[in-house]
């Protein structure tokens, strides 16, 4: 242009090679945004028990017991409830703590426990029964030593 030279060169201005990193920070810090306001990933698996959330209107009771039939994606899935296929979101979905409770108690029941102490008798050696206990003295209940003043107000 008139044969003036500008000060920066016009490829330092604007440069290919910072543009894609900028967009690729930018891409980044959304995407850590986004999955910490999203909350964990809940997975479930096919045969496992399950409580759905009924959004149809039932009156009262909106938590139904059911089974993952299909797994179709890692958010959806279809769920057998009450004989019927219900296509289902992971949103609507939670573990069956009920299923998780009777495998824990079928689990404990089944490992056998035996205890190496020994009861006491009755005739063992303990403290006299005619030894009399003293009761133990409460300290009073102290007053906070903190004076509290009011606050200042604006006085016109």
């Amino acid at each position: 242009m008139l044969e003036r030279q500008p000060r920066t060169k016009l490829k330092f201005l604007n440069p290919r090679e910072l543009q894609g990193k900028k967009e690729e920070k930018i891409h980044k810090r959304t995407k850590d945004y986004v999955d910490k306001k999203r909350g964990h990933l809940r997975v479930f698996e096919e045969n496992e028990p399950v409580v759905v959330y009924d959004v149809r209107g039932s009156n009262g009771r909106n938590w139904k017991e059911g089974r993952i039939a299909k797994v179709i994606s890692a958010t959806t899935y279809l769920v057998l409830v009450n004989e019927k296929v219900r296509y289902v979101h992971a949103e609507y979905l939670k573990h069956s703590y009920n299923a998780l409770l009777s495998k824990l108690n079928n689990s404990i029941q089944q490992d056998s426990f035996s205890l190496d102490t020994k009861i006491p008798d009755d005739n063992s050696c303990g403290p006299a029964e005619s030894a009399q206990l003293t009761p133990t003295q409460t300290p009073p209940i102290r007053k906070s030593t903190r004076t509290v003043r009011p606050p200042n107000r604006l006085n016109l």
